[in-house]
């Protein structure tokens, strides 16, 4: 009991119980604004193609994500070190005729080719309407106020 009542008194010491006190105040508003910004027709279907990129990320191996995250940063310090200078014409071609170079450019190749034929299908209408909820997208996170220590960073 007395363990309890320490680990009570140190939540409150830390303003925890503060912090929780004011997140339910202000839940009310927070739904409100969320309940607003999903109801036009950009929001859905956002939310819609979150879904669809969790599926899509999920079909995806891991050991093909890993590899690719180890390979970034790898690939970013060579271009970054302190003797790194743009790579001659030459060069480029030698790098264009290695095996790892093509397979990756073949498979990047795959995916922009899927993409062109399904935007075959993509109206203009569509695409006007995308680029109308990056704009609201952009609208909402105007919506939501700065805290105190992010005006100050």
């Amino acid at each position: 009991m007395l363990s309890a009542c320490e680990v009570l008194q140190g939540l409150h010491d830390r303003g925890v119980f503060e912090l929780l006190r004011g997140a339910l105040g202000s839940s009310d508003r927070m739904i409100e604004i969320m309940v607003e910004a999903t109801k036009s027709p950009e929001s859905i279907r956002g939310i819609r193609n979150l879904i669809i990129l969790g599926k899509v990320l999920g079909t995806i191996e891991p050991e093909l994500v890993e590899g690719f995250a180890r390979s970034l940063p790898e690939a970013i310090a060579l271009t970054k070190g302190p003797e790194s200078k743009p790579l001659s014409l030459w060069q480029l071609l030698k790098k264009m005729c290695s095996q790892d170079t093509r397979r990756a450019l073949s498979a990047m190749l795959g995916i922009v080719e899927s993409f062109g034929k399904s935007l075959g299908s993509v109206s203009d209408v569509e695409l006007h309407s995308a680029r109308r909820g990056l704009f609201l997208f952009g609208s909402i996170l105007k919506a939501f106020p700065k805290e105190s220590g992010d005006a100050a960073k």
